[in-house]
């Protein structure tokens, strides 16, 4: 027998003798054409007009530039000093003199202050001494910041209004554009990538991967184990637990004295005296709120001034409607908000079945593997052949079992066999294996 060749084709670099052809189809499809440059539209050229602007306002014409000339400074003659010593003493020193004033001790009564039997009204020295008198909020003395305003009629004509008029504008000539015209003929999109490679129908590519299944058995679960076996449930006894003495209450009654109570007992306590120094005389006489203020700042008797009415004004007597223009001439329209022209943000989806047919899925088929023979004749007495030798090569060479009336040595164990019911289907002819 001889090696079978491999189906895969060697590597060989392709080479060629001949001048290289940089002839692609881009370039012999698309050929360049000549490009003209595209309409463009000029402007009308501006022509200034002729004359001169005349640019005096009435700014200009009222208010003239005049000769200034610039302030002179005013300088004073220096102040005339006073000959003599500045004593740099002041009235209020002369008159604020400091005196030494020693501090008023608190008289401390004795222990034989009784306090007053009376009733205590509640009522201090000050409240009855500083009366509270009705007086009006003082009117501000400012004067009303009021604008003046003019009966004329406002005179809104200026020279920009009477020498400048509104002139009508022309209408502009408009040219035609020239309207695009596209290309009748239909578009050829046959592409030599689809010419070539044909779409090809071949059926999805079964796994090769075996199945994941974890092994089971019907057997049952034999749960007999060393620890159970050595360690047997023996029958056990109660521990005895001493009971204790039932609890008597004693006879009698608790004492319930302590040094605490004993030595710290309850004494009559008397309230803490108040010690408050002797009130203060009154000043007699009644007192003079006269000030400088109240002197120079008298209140006079002044009236607001009134609005004077306008020469001729007669006031509307109709009622008011309560109902403005504005509200009368806008009125407001139910309107549905405008709908958002924004395109939806989902990707593109499509109904057809997916297509995961691939050039690799079709090339490559799958192949089935041959059970190996020698398993079969080595499996036992069934096969009918026992085991001889092996050469150095690896080669086991196997012969009939002598009962069956003939010995043959076979080899070659690369052809295909298949078994049934114990039994070979074709009979093994020249078996090698190398295992």
């Amino acid at each position: 027998m001889e090696r079978r060749e491999p189906i895969k084709p060697a590597y060989q670099p392709l080479g060629k003798n001949g001048p290289m052809d940089d002839a692609t189809t881009n370039r012999v499809d698309y050929v360049k054409h000549p490009y003209e440059k595209p309409y463009v539209h000029s402007n009308e050229e501006y022509v200034a007009p002729q004359g001169d602007i005349d640019g005096l306002t009435n700014y200009k014409k009222d208010y003239t530039e005049k000769p200034i000339q610039p302030n002179k400074p005013i300088k004073r003659d220096g102040g005339r000093k006073v000959p003599g010593k500045f004593e740099g003493e002041p009235t209020y020193k002369n008159d604020y003199r400091k005196w030494s004033a020693d501090r008023t001790k608190p008289i401390i009564r004795e222990h034989g202050y009784r306090p007053s039997s009376a009733s205590f009204e509640g009522l201090p020295t000050y409240t009855k001494d500083y009366i509270k008198h009705p007086a009006a909020m003082r009117s501000s003395m400012k004067p009303a910041e009021n604008a003046k305003q003019s009966d004329q009629p406002f005179d809104d004509r200026t020279g920009y209004r009477d020498d400048y008029i509104k002139h009508p504008f022309q209408a502009r000539e408009q040219k035609e554009k020239p309207t695009w015209n596209p290309n009748q003929s239909k578009l050829d999109d046959l592409t030599n990538y689809k010419k070539d490679y044909i779409e090809k129908s071949a059926p999805k590519q079964e796994s090769c991967k075996p199945s994941g299944n974890a092994y089971q058995s019907n057997a049952k679960f034999d749960d007999d184990t060393t620890n159970r076996a050595d360690y047997i449930k023996w029958p056990t006894e109660r521990p005895f637990v001493h009971e204790h003495e039932q609890y008597r209450k004693p006879e009698g009654d608790m004492f319930m004295n302590t040094t605490s109570h004993t030595d710290y007992d309850k004494k009559p306590l008397s309230k803490p005296q108040a010690v408050r120094p002797a009130s203060r005389k009154r000043v007699p006489g009644k007192f003079d709120d006269t000030t400088n203020y109240n002197e120079d700042y008298r209140k006079w008797a002044a009236d607001r001034a009134r609005p004077k009415p306008r020469a001729g004004y007669m006031p509307n007597e109709a009622p008011f409607e309560g109902m403005p223009t504005y509200q009368r001439d806008y009125t407001k329209h139910s309107q549905a908000p405008p709908h958002s022209m924004k395109p939806a943000d989902q990707g593109y989806q499509s109904n057809a079945p997916f297509e995961d047919g691939t050039e690799y899925r079709q090339e490559f088929l799958p192949k089935r593997v041959p059970p190996c023979p020698a398993a079969v004749i080595e499996g036992g007495g069934t096969s009918g052949y026992t085991y001889r030798e092996q050469d150095p090569t690896g080669h086991k060479w196997y012969e009939k079992n002598a009962a069956n009336g003939m010995a043959t040595s076979v080899q070659d164990l690369g052809s295909v066999q298949q078994v049934n019911n114990g039994e070979l289907n074709r009979q093994l002819q020249s078996l090698s294996v190398a295992c």
